[in-house]
């Protein structure tokens, strides 16, 4: 099977940007849903912003990640022209082809190749020289919402855009892993952007819960500007000795007392 063929370039083009579309908006909308609505009581004290977020800060995230949608698609576009008719393209559309050990597997090998990838462009692009004309706009949230997941300078957006692009030009990779694996990406991407701690801190000193990042790794990133550059797990940052703990930032608004999650 091939869906190129068998939906023509253009629908094939369109169905890849919707679906971009759709992750971004139920994965960031239900994170915005439970912060503000469903748990907003619960989680007004263990907000990280000393106020809730402008609706100028939600427009501009919102802005930027569909702009992100767009431009992930050009990498997808080569691919499926270009890198087929070069024979780079490793997809593959029967699952028989490959074990089903290896289909299992090459969930895991992507999760961390894509942390891998992350941590390291992520990381250099906070390089000075670098800063302004590929990361700046994600920065632009000092205090995030779920809807600054794909908030990305056009420069960026194209560099993360390469993780999968580079991973099925080296590995056989079945039709359906990238996509279900990029729900599982966006959720996990939304949850660091929560800006709301959602476990208690002893409960992120235990294991497995400590060996992932979670909103207030990456929130301490966004006030900090610094460490903390990994995506899903703390491995680099542990490895190379860019991590710098949890945010501390507290709402200034409550007291003392109501912050129970310490």
């Amino acid at each position: 099977m091939d869906l190129v063929a068998e939906l023509g370039l253009g629908k094939f083009i369109f169905t890849q940007w919707m679906s971009n579309l759709v992750r971004y908006f139920i994965a960031a909308g239900t994170g915005w849903f439970v912060i503000s609505f469903a748990f907003r009581n619960y989680l007004q004290t263990r907000r990280h912003a000393p106020t809730p977020a402008k609706k100028s800060d939600v427009k501009r995230e919102i802005f930027h990640s569909v702009k992100s949608g767009i431009i992930f698609l050009i990498p997808t576009l080569l691919l499926v022209t270009v890198g087929k008719d070069l024979s780079l393209n490793r997809i593959y559309w029967d699952i028989e082809q490959y074990s089903l050990t290896w289909y299992f597997a090459s969930y895991v090998v992507l999760f961390l190749w894509h942390d891998t990838w992350f941590y390291w462009t992520h990381r250099l692009m906070h390089h000075p020289k670098l800063y302004k004309k590929f990361h700046v706009i994600h920065h632009q949230s000092v205090y995030p919402t779920p809807w600054a997941a794909l908030s990305f300078n056009v420069s960026e957006a194209v560099v993360e855009s390469l993780v999968f692009i580079i991973a099925v030009m080296v590995l056989p990779f079945h039709w359906s892993v990238l996509p279900l694996f990029n729900v599982v990406s966006i959720l996990l991407n939304v949850h660091g952007h929560l800006g709301h701690d959602i476990f208690s801190r002893s409960t992120l000193e235990k294991a497995p819960f400590k060996w992932f990042n979670h909103p207030s790794t990456h929130g301490q990133h966004h006030l900090k500007h610094q460490g903390n550059f990994s995506l899903y797990l703390v491995f680099w940052d542990k490895l190379m000795g860019t991590w710098i703990g949890h945010i501390e930032k507290k709402n200034p608004r409550l007291s003392e007392g109501s912050l129970n999650y310490k």
